[in-house]
């Protein structure tokens, strides 16, 4: 229940199928490296982080993890199994283990390819089998856009859903002064998200600059390339009357910062229905 759109869109479905319905929801994700599970407590819901044997390209992994899952499952008297891909690993161990229970899949991205052969032909190869392999053990397929579906689970037509991320339309309503010019982007700044395009989107303002225009940018998040970002903003010439870090907001801070900008600009290489466009 923290991070990235992915985990907050995780927790707010979580949080409806409690107050709405009643259920007890308990997450289970990775952890840090080790061998034992660390078993926690965060806004209000049992959170399980299982033990990560090894790391590759930055996805943590475990051959631990199906057993560990099965555990888990019997202690909580699971009664249905909802995974997230597309990151490889926690979603394919709950499809091995899932024995009679309902398993749900949601699908959140189009292909992970990442302009490398190597390891475009590794991604290749773990979508065609396990990747496959966890979708025909699904009951049914949660798909976060058209493209999703029309991507991804053109195969599995038979048992998909599109579901679009929702908005809190109580929170973020159409409102408030904004300013020509002003651009927006909200994303975490860690190592693995640079594919949300913020170098991009700093070397665009740069070039508007020059062209003439008044433009500003407002960039909310935080995470460990937030320093990188900040010197990145310097070497090109963007000074803080230019570009703003405000770190991570939520809340009302959030929806002000909505409020203030007249476009919001993600320039993601792999995103599907990002929530921060939602």
């Amino acid at each position: 229940p923290a991070g990235g759109g992915l985990e907050r869109y995780t927790t707010a479905v979580a949080s409806l199928l409690v107050a709405d319905h009643g259920w007890r929801v308990v997450f289970v994700t990775s952890g840090a490296r080790g061998s034992s599970v660390s078993v926690t407590m965060e806004e209000g819901f049992k959170v399980y982080r299982l033990p990560t044997q090894v790391t590759l390209s930055r996805t943590p992994l475990a051959i631990s993890w199906p057993r560990m899952l099965r555990t888990i499952s019997r202690d909580e008297q699971a009664v249905l199994i909802n995974a997230h891909a597309p990151v490889p690993g926690i979603a394919d161990a709950a499809a091995m283990t899932k024995g009679r229970l309902p398993f749900v899949l949601t699908y959140h991205a189009g292909p992970m390819h990442k302009g490398k052969a190597v390891v475009d032909r590794a991604i290749w190869l773990y979508e065609q089998t396990m990747m496959r392999y966890t979708a025909r053990r699904s009951d049914a397929i949660i798909c976060s856009s058209n493209f999703v579906r029309d991507v991804f689970a053109r195969d599995f037509a038979g048992k998909t859903v599109v579901v679009p991320p929702g908005v809190d339309a109580s929170a973020f309503r159409p409102g408030g002064p904004t300013r020509p010019g002003a651009v927006l982007f909200v994303a975490r700044l860690d190592t693995g998200m640079e594919f949300k395009g913020l170098g991009t989107l700093l070397e665009a303002i740069r070039a508007l600059v020059a062209d003439g225009a008044d433009v500003t940018l407002e960039v909310v998040g935080s995470g460990q390339l937030l320093p990188s970002y900040r010197t990145k903003a310097a070497d090109l010439g963007l000074g803080p009357d230019r570009v703003r870090f405000s770190g991570h907001l939520t809340g009302r801070d959030l929806v002000d910062a909505y409020h203030r900008s007249s476009v919001a600009a993600l320039p993601s290489g792999n995103d599907s229905f990002p929530l921060f466009l939602t």
